[in-house]
């Protein structure tokens, strides 16, 4: 195409041959129309396989992407060709193809305007199938999601439902059941079953001539595209129970060669069948299935044989129980006749009495645990509170297990209740002056360091009020957004220490933000760090500000442990964790990050306290700062650890889970050029963060209103609606004291439909929204203070998942 006269679609003999190599391309490339609908022109290539069109209808059909392409991509991709056609810059784009067949791939598009000599101007391009890729991507995506809500469900119940929710994005699986066998009973039992046709699961004794036995008999997977023609349906050799599926999928759920259960998707209405493709996904997800239910089910083994020792071995103190329920007499042990029975006025010699004596606010609670437990019989713990004779109330934790025969009924119930009333008055009480004592030292640092961020901000924007030359005054002028910056990053860790926020991850390269956090940590520091970080460390999902206070706190002790200088190693590696390697952590791949330093170490008997609060070994530390980073880990999904030889030095080790390698992220500070259109509502109570909102909207091209609260923004918006012009974005402050904050606006946004995506904002850093925000029906964050480089990037990102 470098003769930009010549088609390529007929002429020569040279042209000929030159069409046929081209053909043999894993992709295409062609020459189109600079105006709407942007008709092919020349076509070369493979375009028959990857657009399933011939070349007499790509060149003579004007309008044939709206044969191939589903009307939203076309309007997307207009929209995408239009402003690359306008700006003079390339464009790339992502759709699906619809073939004949009415089967779909997946193909990247990229391409430019081209001007002639002649002044013509036309776009050329290239078109690529990137179907095998996005699959496989999707995939492996799905099997790291389920290894980790295997770590992070509650019980197996929510670990099955998760599941479900994750195999339903990667096909139609509505109708989705898991099968076990029961190793005790032989029978086939069904812990989740979802089905839109039959409520209730197989029998399990019919059960054992239906699709699920036959997948238990056989280890393998049983496709049923079209159910009622299958040959096993036929032929009888399948007898299936319940109402029969248009299309039904199985595949065995493995451990070391062994089947274990079965896990099956089915639809009974709609076109949708079950194809090959499907059954190698389900077959390749079963796998981590499978290794995470057993690891479920382990776990609730071993919790349930831990409890029933600690059971056994309670002192006597607590007291011990043994309830029959047919006879409906209970058996107690321990000290009856101590402070607790006295209290009560005696234990109760019927167990059904036992409810009478509880608080009526947590009965209800009480009895949810007892059905959840029943449910996936993992022990039950909980405390509630029991009515005294002298009309007080005391706290008693109860530890107790159902007892079932063999046909799953509940026999007895045994356990203990330990009256906590004191400890937890005494438990209070050292908590508050543990945070009044540090509550000094908190405030000096803060103020410290705040003053000094004050005096820096308030000291170059002096400066540049009275410089006559522009250019330093931007200069002092970018200073004090730098000083600003990290005034919002000393707040942020303020939060994270007060409230425990959850972070707010982002999938982010490790390298740039240990490199930063360290070497800022050493700002002015007689000691030197060194870095060992591989170019091809894997990324991981994470909050930035929070792990950088991590490898602060770590590296400033660090500081102070080499008084006379030395340096800090920075280590980073890839690692593959197997299963109980790392008891709290799941099976999977790690980033580990080794901190170490040449100090002066730290003693045996203060490592072991060296994440407790409050604990320190220096005169004047608060002892929150490691404290503070083991939250921080954990919450992270990963693990600390330290190791120190007195005189040695000290190895500070994180592991954090990773995630595939993503795009080159650009800093906010950084974003891409970005131009907006619409109108967009802001709504905070601060006058002011309502006037520089405003102003940076209309600096980005938007129409844009601000409003105080929630209720006056539901009117807003409910008014522009109805005139017809509604807004596209709205951009809500959480809290607003005294009226309708954001959260609880979103909730009654999405209840009246409205068209605008919502943006929630906040200073408050750690709100759970903020990490979590698509719970509360949000499609964006912005954290207060925001720049506005990081007002654009949202706003772009928004605007992309629009188009898309």
């Amino acid at each position: 195409m470098t003769d930009r006269n010549v088609s390529v679609t007929k002429g020569t003999a040279n042209d000929r041959e030159l069409t046929r190599l081209m053909a043999g391309l894993p992709g295409m490339v062609y020459r189109a129309s600079a105006q709407p609908p942007f008709a092919f022109e020349i076509v070369g290539g493979g375009y028959e396989r990857i657009l399933g069109r011939s070349l007499d209808e790509l060149t003579t059909k004007p309008d044939i992407r709206s044969t191939f392409m589903y009307p939203a991509d076309i309007t997307r991709y207009r929209a995408t060709v239009e402003n690359a056609v306008k700006s003079g810059d390339t464009f790339q784009i992502e759709y699906s193809v619809i073939y004949p067949d009415t089967t779909e791939r997946v193909v990247w598009e990229q391409g430019g305007p081209v001007c002639a000599p002649d002044g013509s101007c036309f776009i050329e391009g290239s078109i690529i199938d990137i179907e095998g890729p996005v699959h496989t991507r999707q995939v492996q995506d799905a099997t790291y999601r389920i290894s980790q809500v295997a770590a992070s469900a509650e019980s197996l119940q929510e670990l099955y439902g998760r599941i479900h929710h994750i195999i339903a994005e990667l096909m139609p699986s509505e109708n989705l059941y898991f099968a076990l066998r029961d190793p005790q009973t032989g029978f086939i039992t069904y812990p989740y079953y979802i089905d839109e046709c039959d409520a209730m699961p197989p029998d399990p004794q019919i059960a054992e001539t239906g699709v699920t036995a036959y997948i238990l008999r056989t280890g393998a997977p049983l496709l049923l595209s079209e159910f009622s023609e299958a040959e096993p349906i036929k032929s009888g050799n399948i007898a299936p129970t319940g109402t029969p599926a248009i299309s039904w999928l199985g595949v065995p759920l493995q451990l070391k060669g062994s089947t274990i259960g079965v896990m099956a998707v089915q639809v009974y209405h709609g076109s949708y069948r079950y194809t090959e493709q499907d059954r190698n996904i389900l077959s390749f997800v079963a796998d981590q299935v499978a290794v995470s239910i057993d690891r479920w089910r382990s776990r609730d083994a071993l919790a349930m044989s831990e409890e029933r020792f600690r059971i056994a071995a309670q002192s006597t103190s607590d007291i011990v129980y043994e309830w029959d329920i047919a006879e409906d007499r209970t058996t107690y042990y321990g000290d009856v006749d101590g402070e607790f029975g006295r209290a009560i006025g005696g234990f109760p010699s019927k167990g059904s009495q036992w409810d009478s004596y509880i608080h009526p606010d947590d009965l209800p609670v009480l009895q949810q645990a007892i059905q959840q437990h029943l449910k996936v019989h993992t022990p039950l713990r909980i405390a509630y509170r029991m009515h005294c004779t002298d009309g007080t109330w005391r706290t008693i934790v109860e530890s107790s297990q159902a007892v079932l025969d063999k046909d799953g009924h509940v026999v007895k119930w045994v356990g203990t209740t330990a009256d906590v009333t004191k400890r937890l008055r005494l438990e209070s009480e050292l908590q508050r002056m543990d945070k009044l004592e540090s509550l000094g030292v908190l405030a000096g640092g803060i103020a410290h360091d705040f003053n000094n961020m004050m005096t820096g901000i308030i000291g170059n924007i002096n400066l540049a009020r009275i410089d006559d030359d522009p250019d330093h005054s931007r200069e002092l002028l970018e200073e004090a957004e730098r000083e600003v910056l990290q005034a919002r990053g000393l707040t942020q860790q303020l939060l994270t220490f007060a409230k425990g926020g959850a972070p707010v991850r982002s999938v982010q390269d490790l390298a740039p933000v240990l490199r930063e956090a360290v070497s800022f940590a050493l700002r002015g520091s007689d000691v030197s760090a060194s870095f060992d970080l591989p170019a091809d460390l894997w990324w991981a999902r994470i909050d930035k500000g929070q792990l950088s206070q991590v490898f602060s706190n770590i590296v400033i002790n660090a500081d102070e442990a080499m008084p006379v200088g030395g340096t800090v190693s920075v280590v980073a590696r890839n690692i593959t964790v197997g299963d109980g390697a790392y008891p709290d952590l799941a099976p999977g791949n790690y980033v580990r990050i080794d901190l170490s330093d040449t100090g002066v170490g730290i003693a045996e008997t203060d490592l072991r306290k060296i994440f407790d609060p409050f604990f320190s070994t220096k005169r004047r530390g608060s002892g929150l700062g490691l404290a503070t980073s083991y939250a921080i880990v954990h919450k992270h999904d990963g693990t600390i650890g330290v190791v120190s030889t007195p005189g040695a030095g000290t190895t500070f080790s994180i592991l954090l889970p990773a995630v595939p390698a993503g795009p080159s992220l650009r800093s906010p500070e950084t974003a891409p050029r970005f131009s907006g259109h619409g109108r967009v509502l802001v709504m905070d109570d601060e006058l002011t963060v309502r006037q520089v909102a405003v102003a940076m909207l209309k600096k980005l091209g938007y129409e844009a209103e601000a409003v105080p609260d929630g209720t006056t923004a539901l009117r807003t918006d409910a008014e522009a609606c109805a005139v017809g012009r509604p807004f596209s974005v709205i951009l809500m402050d959480l809290t607003i004291p005294g009226g309708m904050g954001g959260q609880e606006a979103a909730a009654l946004f999405r209840k009246n439909r409205t068209p605008a995506q919502l943006i929630a904002s906040s200073g408050y850093a750690t709100d759970p929204v903020m990490a979590h925000y698509r719970e509360y029906h949000f499609d964006g964050v912005l954290a207060k203070p925001y720049s506005f480089a990081e007002l654009t990037s949202v706003l772009a990102s928004l605007a992309t998942q629009r188009s898309s």
